[in-house]
């Protein structure tokens, strides 16, 4: 992996250059934008979230009983609603 790009802007000209920014950030550079010289924003690349439930098709999962306690009966359900 290589280095990491770092760019720091004035907040003026992050204002006027947006766009160019943006397309910059989806290539892989961080831009750092100051005011007044003291950095107050950063943009970068947004990363992917990979969920670590729901990730499988809808219907694709069986559930089982819990293979630890017993299942509950309905007069036990009743006591915990």
């Amino acid at each position: 992996m290589g280095a990491k790009k770092l760019r720091t802007v004035p907040l003026s000209e992050a204002k006027a250059k947006l766009s160019e920014l943006i397309r910059e950030v989806e290539a892989g550079t961080e831009i750092e934008i100051t005011k007044g010289g003291v950095k107050v924003a950063r943009l970068m690349p947004v990363q992917p979230v990979v969920p670590l439930f729901g990730f499988m098709k809808a219907g694709s999962v069986i559930a089982h009983d819990d293979l630890i306690a017993p299942p509950l009966t309905p007069e036990e359900w009743g006591e915990w609603y």
